[in-house]
């Protein structure tokens, strides 16, 4: 439908702005990920929080589990889920913070 085609489009420049390093675009881009359902809401509504709160550790984590939903075509929700495998000790921990970050 069009909204999966409004995803599809959006998708990469709003996970590439995501990264930004002006905190404004990271704001814009967090809010529109969420208007746009990239995710599950409570992923995408912690990512909003999680940006506009200055949360780096939240932030990065949802970012990685957007990216690898992303490229895996899975969800974002199932990458946290699975967070404590991350072999990456920083990985870990953002992805650990990011899915804290879900469950408030």
């Amino acid at each position: 439908g069009t909204d999966d085609a409004r995803r599809a489009a959006a998708g990469p420049g709003v996970l590439r702005d995501l990264r930004a390093t002006d905190p404004a675009v990271r704001s814009k881009a967090a809010h529109l990920a969420h208007r746009l359902k990239l995710a599950q809401p409570a992923v995408t509504a912690a990512l909003v929080k999680a940006v506009d709160a200055g949360d780096m550790a939240a932030r990065e984590g949802l970012v990685l589990a957007l990216e690898r939903a992303a490229a895996g075509g899975g969800s974002a929700a199932d990458v946290l889920a699975v967070a404590d495998e991350e072999k990456d000790g920083t990985k870990r921990a953002y992805l650990r913070a990011a899915r804290r970050a879900v469950g408030k």
